[in-house]
């Protein structure tokens, strides 16, 4: 799951044998600094209408060194299409939150 895992254990098994390694591993969980949207902000927040089909910039840190098929929710709804940019920027499609 998510969040933030701090000295894990590593463990192998190899024919019915384990091996461990103690607190041989660690991550931190993605974080979000800001949205982008060409809509700009309202309020200092990112105006995001409810009809969806938005393209919103996500900008922040730990997003991934590779693609690794990113998801991206605004409220509950997920969005349709994520795009992997870097390992501080994704981009997505929303969809419509309220349907018409």
């Amino acid at each position: 799951g998510g969040g933030t895992g701090t000295a894990l254990d590593v463990s192998v098994t190899v024919a019915g044998r384990v091996a461990t390694q103690a607190g041989g591993f660690n991550y931190q969980r993605p974080a979000i600094s800001h949205l982008e949207t060409a809509r700009g902000l309202t309020g200092g927040v990112a105006y995001i209408p409810v009809a969806g089909n938005t393209l919103i910039s996500v900008i922040g840190a730990g997003f991934g060194k590779a693609d690794t098929h990113p998801m991206v929710s605004v409220g509950d709804t997920r969005c349709e299409e994520v795009v992997w940019l870097s390992d501080s920027a994704l981009r997505c499609a929303t969809r419509a939150v309220f349907p018409t």
